[in-house]
């Protein structure tokens, strides 16, 4: 079943990175269309699912048999799903689907945190490390063009006018005479 999970994991990441660049293609379409579309999708692959999976209790008579607690916890998935797609379709509206995949990657630092509140274990040091990784992989590419503008130098070429911008408190430096 890991190599399974494993597949379907890469699956999500590729649909996902489609997903991004073709909600961001999606300029004319407003964002509760988006979601909606999204919703009914999700909703006929739930219908279909059920009806192929052994012990689909949703679309049955026992669906009277499902627990308080589990209806609270379907719901809360419910609406946090319908609240981070939004925001994701959103944010794909007004920055690049670059920075917003990336931004994403921060759900596995957030996972860490709620899997150590709920189970009470500490993640090891490799977990923490690695997190620390992709939360420094984040900020470099959310501040990318600030980054660039602090180390880039102005080259002035007397052979050809090549110009580049840079900011004023580096002055100019000459390319060879």
């Amino acid at each position: 079943l890991y190599y399974v999970g494993a597949a379907l994991a890469g699956t999500a990441c590729l649909t996902g990175g489609l997903m991004d660049v073709l909600i961001a293609k999606c300029e004319g379409v407003s964002t509760p269309v988006l979601v909606n579309c999204a919703a009914v999708s999700g909703l006929i692959i739930i219908v279909s699912a059920c009806q192929v999976l052994q012990g689909c209790r949703v679309l049955s008579s026992d669906i009277a048999k499902i627990s308080w607690a589990d209806w609270i916890i379907l719901i809360g998935l419910a609406l946090s799903s319908l609240l981070a797609f939004t925001s994701m379709t959103l944010a794909l509206k007004l920055i690049s689907p670059n920075l917003v995949s990336s931004l994403r990657t921060v759900e596995l630092i957030l996972a860490y945190g709620v899997q150590a509140l709920v189970t009470k274990e500490s993640p090891d040091i490799w977990s923490c490390f690695g997190g620390g990784l992709i939360l420094s992989g984040v900020l470099m590419l959310t501040f990318q063009d600030k980054i660039s503008e602090i180390f880039s130098v102005i080259h002035v070429s007397p052979y050809n006018g090549f110009y580049q911008t840079i900011p004023a408190q580096y002055g100019y430096q000459r390319i060879g005479d």
